[in-house]
């Protein structure tokens, strides 16, 4: 998830290169519309989001999908984002600008899969 559509379209065109099943959703809300019939097993999000934080979307979204993984991004990295994901239940803050080839690791490592259906909103 980002609300940037010229980072959500990058990081979108990165992970259907490597044969993700890609969503892109730039408006929090929907992304709980969309996991339930996309079967999304990951969720990759910014943190600094008009409305709603990347933390605060954790929260709600793990509530009733216990089982998602997220990820959250970040151009404005802060020690104290730890913490809060920690709380929020995100499994790991990535820095911008970010390595695909390392998240493409991390996502498999995660996964356990070479290949899954995944969101993001930046």
């Amino acid at each position: 998830m980002d609300d940037d559509n010229s980072s959500l379209n990058s990081l979108y065109r990165s992970l259907a290169r490597l044969e993700y099943m890609v969503y892109r959703c730039s408006i929090p809300s929907l992304a709980e519309e969309m996991i339930v019939p996309f079967k999304i097993k990951l969720l990759l999000t910014d943190i600094r989001m008009p409305g709603l934080s990347g933390f605060e979307l954790a929260k709600q979204l793990l509530g009733d999908f216990p089982e998602l993984v997220i990820y959250a991004y970040t151009g404005f990295y802060r020690e104290s984002f730890e913490q809060e994901a920690q709380e929020s239940g995100i499994k790991k803050i990535i820095p911008k600008p970010l390595d695909i080839r390392e998240l493409n690791n991390l996502i498999k490592q995660e996964l356990k899969v070479k290949k899954q259906t995944i969101i993001f909103k930046d």
